[in-house]
């Protein structure tokens, strides 16, 4: 029972040390369901990782998570490894109790209802990409609370109604796509200035 340089004596994996998930272009399989296991968890980073189920409720319990980046997990062809995927679902409300989140990248899944309301009363959040799903409903008029906000992309998904006025407000607002949707109505008086 020899030890290898950089294990620890419970095995080669620490949950109490794990603060970064980064993983692409390798067959993950299902989201796991058990993911705040790993309370000290700060950054997701998964692309092209074949993945398939949804993002599980318990996600919000991560308190220590800044960063959630599970992007290009669907794709039209399969990627250059074969790997074709498909997570599904909904975004799961619980991802407001993470305080300090602050960067949401959820684009190129095959995500689908609405955008939680509650994803507003994250005051730090900077990133919310979730372009390229099949999301539904309106724009969250709680989402033009975050006045960190500096990139909001919601492209290609089927989202109505209009385009909230109060978005002219976010004055850290930087880059806005929400093309290819079926919004209404005129582009906000002062969005030029956004």
């Amino acid at each position: 029972s020899i030890i290898p340089d950089g294990c620890k004596p419970s095995g080669c994996f620490s949950i109490e040390e794990t603060n970064e998930l980064n993983f692409s272009y390798i067959d993950l399989g299902e989201f796991p369901s058990n993911i705040h296991e790993l309370t000290n968890l700060r950054y997701i980073h998964i692309s092209d990782c074949g993945l398939y189920g949804s993002l599980p409720a318990s996600i919000g319990d991560l308190n220590n998570l800044v960063s959630l980046q599970v992007y290009d997990n669907d794709h039209d062809l399969p990627d250059s490894l074969g790997l074709d995927s498909h997570l599904t679902g909904s975004i799961p409300v619980e991802i407001s109790n993470i305080a300090g989140l602050k960067y949401i990248r959820l684009d190129n899944n095959s995500l689908s209802g609405s955008i939680p309301a509650e994803i507003g009363v994250l005051d730090s959040l900077i990133y919310l990409l979730l372009g390229g799903n099949e999301l539904t409903g309106e724009i969250p008029i709680s989402i033009m609370s975050s006045s960190s906000l500096v990139s909001l992309s919601l492209t290609n998904n089927q989202f109505s109604g209009h385009i909230p006025p109060e978005i002219a407000d976010l004055s850290n607002l930087e880059t806005i796509d929400v093309s290819n949707n079926l919004l209404t109505g005129v582009i906000p008086e002062g969005m030029s200035n956004a």
